[in-house]
């Protein structure tokens, strides 16, 4: 039944159709028609030019213009029902272009001359289709990676293949839309010209093997495709395309301009509009990018992205000032945003009219209805209609986007629905001392990303008054935002601004975070608690997160227990959008309970998620990253050492910013890296370190380790250069000390172990006598090895107290070495002082044996010679 009554609807629809069609003038589109055709699902025939009036889908013979069907005079006797309904407004969307009528250039070659390019195969006529006078259509067979480009020149259509192409022109004779096609090649490039005395519509339309070219009557009404949309990028313009051909150089037939034209592989038109800038116009075209350029100057490059055009041979020179990537200027006028005082119902009513008149305007004259559209949406709350409407806007004429009203108020409504890249343009508005509206919009933007809120909270304070001006629904979606964030981060005068606060329950989160800012923690708690039990998700997420902050803070609970608990609040947090400041918040506890892992991998994924938070997480990580970077103190567990922490660190200097603080943290890594026997990659630390090094004497401390690991790596040569390139005059005694310990390595690896002795000589430093020492038992030069250990054990070993490991085996080393001498007097005296206090049994067996009179005397009898 239900397949019996829509055949019988199509049925209806069908003669409805061809009663009402046949009344609409020759040359127009009837747009009745068509939403009928819509609503049935009939086919409807889009009419194309050509001169014996036929059209490319439905072909009907020629009609005297006195000729009037029945059907026709029956439909203006008892017009239906259909002819009734209200017209639409017409040319609410992009209009196609209509090629201006300018002086005809020179003759183009005569149609039938030979197909150029003969170093490319020939297209044959088979190729084309056939070429009736009611042809509104060819196809151009384009191969693969050739970019397009196709613009009107006066009375000429140029469409311009960025590879020689030839083509078979006796498929078009006796073609009436394309009997005039020219072809020529130009280098590397094939251009088409099509020459019309009368009005003519051409379109391309990209299919498989080539291109379309469609002629039709002037005004076809098309949907609107993509347009470039350029923007500034260092000192030059990028015009995006979608896939980037070459550049072709020509020269206007009709006006003798200079042509840049970027051609692409894919569908983009350069806008309806000829668009002016300083030095170059950019050209309406049906496809590709064609630029005027006035200085010979001017260059057009491919890009990654599209073509970018600069000034060639002249670095810096910026081009394309009035790119629509900034704010040229912002409008001083914000009068119409506080001229909504009107009830809501008057406010839609307003918005409802301007809606109209905006569709109402014949095309070219759009753009400040529309505009003023836009502006009533947004009064009313709408910011996506706003949006919606400026898009329409700026797709339709694209040099909209330089008018700093647009810019604003499309970043305006960008930001109501939380689209913060591309509200990004606030952030360039005045802040103090501009004009109040520029300061709430760019104190909004601010303390949204969470850029300096302090500062954005002044902003927002500064023009507090400002937003009783404001329409009623617009005010009630800013001004609880930005009470809130001045409670929150306001100084003590920015939050007196809040005294005539609203009552109502959307304002009682500011009033517990002003019962918090002034001290009143016992009656912020309380009144957190209450939010927490809100229905409305926000108050209820300040709540939670309020109380678990000031919980931590009062000590009520720990901070592992506070970083679990705002962990289990994330999902409500990401509900309101403050996910990022409660995983900072968690950050924040783990790092004051000491759990850097988890702080660290926390971080990870905040920066990963939030981007725009990662200035404020520069700080915190330089922090965690500093306490990992230490070395563990004595007796710390195995696991403070492990590799696991060092990659930790290594992972995260990224995110830490040049500075004298992370020169510091890549010193600690080296230590780190030494203590674990990995001097190269110790060296590779020291030597990142050294340019972030505060002074002389910080630099000179991290040349000597650099040295040091380097000399441990077997490195000698780098280690020498540095030590050269850190040298300095101005060195502590300490530094320099070091210094010189690392150069006597350096010479002992080089077995100059003479010269090493003397630049050690004089030298009173532990680690110079320790060395020292170990030089002459190496060379078995007991007698002077005894006096310089003896010197080195008068500094390390305590006068009292048990003995640690090490001075254990100093006291064991001095007693060898003295025994090899039989010294027994120096034996005799180490061994009053330290007998009793090395705790190691077997260590203490070795001691009693070293130092006792027996093994002396019977170490004497048997060095003796023998007597016959």
């Amino acid at each position: 039944m239900a397949r019996k009554s829509f055949l019988l609807y199509q049925r209806a629809m069908k003669f409805r159709l061809s009663s009402f069609c046949p009344a609409v003038p020759s040359g127009k589109l009837c747009l009745t028609a068509a939403l009928l055709a819509s609503v049935s699902g009939l086919p409807f025939p889009v009419q194309a030019a050509n001169t014996s009036g036929q059209t490319a889908a439905v072909r009907t013979p020629p009609r005297a213009s006195h000729e009037r069907p029945a059907a026709e005079s029956a439909a203006n006797k008892a017009p239906d029902a259909a002819s009734a309904e209200p017209r639409l407004p017409e040319g609410w969307k992009q209009q196609t272009l209509t090629p201006p009528v300018l002086p005809k250039p020179a003759a183009n070659a005569a149609p039938g001359a030979p197909a150029p390019g003969s170093s490319v195969p020939a297209v044959q006529a088979e190729a084309l289709p056939p070429p009736p006078d009611s042809s509104s259509r060819i196809f151009l067979p384009v191969r693969s990676g050739t970019g397009v480009a196709a613009f009107w020149s006066g009375k000429d259509f140029l469409i311009v293949l960025d590879h020689a192409t030839a083509f078979d022109r006796s498929a078009l004779a006796g073609s009436v839309n394309f009997a005039s096609l020219d072809i020529h090649d130009q280098g590397d490039a094939t251009i088409l010209t099509l020459h019309t005395d009368h009005p003519q519509h051409f379109s391309l339309s990209k299919q498989t093997g080539g291109w379309i070219l469609t002629a039709g009557p002037d005004q076809v009404p098309v949907a609107p495709g993509p347009v470039i949309i350029p923007r500034r990028r260092n000192a030059g313009m990028l015009f995006p395309l979608p896939a980037v051909g070459r550049v072709v150089t020509l020269t206007d037939p009709a006006t003798g301009a200079r042509l840049l034209i970027g051609t692409s592989q894919d569908m983009i038109s350069g806008g309806a509009t000829i668009r002016h800038a300083v030095g170059y116009e950019i050209l309406p075209s049906v496809q590709g990018l064609v630029i005027a350029a006035d200085s010979d100057q001017l260059g057009l490059r491919p890009a990654d992205e599209g073509m970018f055009l600069d000034a060639t041979g002249m670095p810096g020179l910026p081009v394309g000032q009035g790119s629509t990537e900034m704010l040229a200027s912002v409008p001083e006028d914000w009068s119409w945003i506080t001229q909504g005082s009107a009830a809501v119902p008057a406010l839609r009513e307003n918005y409802r009219r301007l809606w109209t008149e905006a569709a109402m305007t014949p095309p070219g004259r759009r753009t400040g209805p529309r505009l003023a559209a836009a502006r009533a949406a947004f009064m009313m709350g709408d910011a996506r209609q706003a949006r919606a409407i400026l898009f329409t806007l700026m797709t339709d004429d694209p040099s909209a986007q330089n008018s700093p009203d647009i810019t604003l108020l499309s970043a305006m409504s960008s930001f109501m629905i939380g689209d913060m890249d591309a509200a990004s343009v606030l952030n360039k508005l005045p802040g103090q001392g501009g004009h109040p509206d520029e300061s709430l919009w760019r104190g909004l933007y601010t303390v949204r990303t969470g850029d300096r809120p302090a500062d954005a909270a002044g902003l927002l304070a500064a023009s507090y008054n400002r937003l009783s001006g404001y329409p009623q629904p617009l005010r009630a979606l800013l001004q609880p935002e930005i009470a809130e964030n001045i409670a929150r981060f306001g100084s003590e005068a920015d939050r007196k601004v809040l005294s005539s606060m609203p009552a109502g329950p959307e304002f009682s989160a500011a009033r517990a975070l002003l019962l918090l800012r002034s001290g009143q923690d016992e009656a912020a708690l309380s009144a957190f608690d209450k939010l927490a039990l809100s229905p409305s998700t926000h108050l209820s997420e300040v709540g939670l997160e309020e109380g678990i902050r000031l919980r931590e803070k009062l000590g009520q609970i720990t901070h592992l227990k506070a970083a679990e608990a705002f962990d289990r609040m994330r999902l409500t947090a990401r509900m309101t959008g403050r996910e990022a400041d409660v995983q900072l918040s968690m950050l924040d506890a783990y790092a004051q309970a000491g759990d850097w892992r988890n702080a660290l991998m926390l971080c990870d994924a905040i920066a990963e998620l939030f981007p725009a938070h990662r200035a404020a997480l520069q700080g915190r990580v330089s922090g965690i990253v500093s306490k990992l970077a230490q070395l563990p103190p004595p007796g710390s567990p195995p696991e403070s050492n492990s590799v696991d922490i060092i990659a930790l660190i290594e992972s995260h200097l990224e995110m830490i910013p040049d500075s004298p603080e992370k020169g510091q943290i890549l010193a600690s890594l080296g230590d780190r890296l030494s203590n674990l026997g990995l001097p190269a990659q110790a060296a590779t630390a020291y030597e990142r370190a050294l340019p972030f090094a505060p002074g002389d004497q910080q630099r000179g401390e991290w040349g000597a380790k650099l040295a040091s690991a380097d000399v441990a790596a077997r490195r000698l040569g780098p280690a020498r250069k540095a030590l050269d390139d850190t040298a300095t005059s101005s060195l502590s005694t300490d530094i320099a000390s070091q210094r010189k310990l690392v150069s006597a390595r350096i010479l002992l690896q080089q077995g100059e172990k003479e010269r090493a002795l003397e630049m050690l000589s004089g030298d009173e430093n532990a680690e110079a006598l320790d060395m020292r020492g170990r030089i002459l038992e190496e060379s078995h030069k007991w007698q002077e090895a005894v006096l310089i250990v003896g010197r080195l054990a008068t500094k390390q070993l305590p006068e009292t107290g048990p003995l640690n490991e090490i001075q254990q085996n100093l006291s064991l080393r001095l007693a060898t070495d003295a025994s090899h001498t039989n010294d027994w007097e120096t034996l005799q005296r180490l061994r009053d002082w330290v007998n009793g206090r090395i705790t190691d049994p077997n260590r203490q067996r070795i001691f009693n044996l070293l130092t006792s009179r027996p093994a002396v005397a019977q170490r004497t009898d048997t060095t003796q010679p023998v007597q016959n």
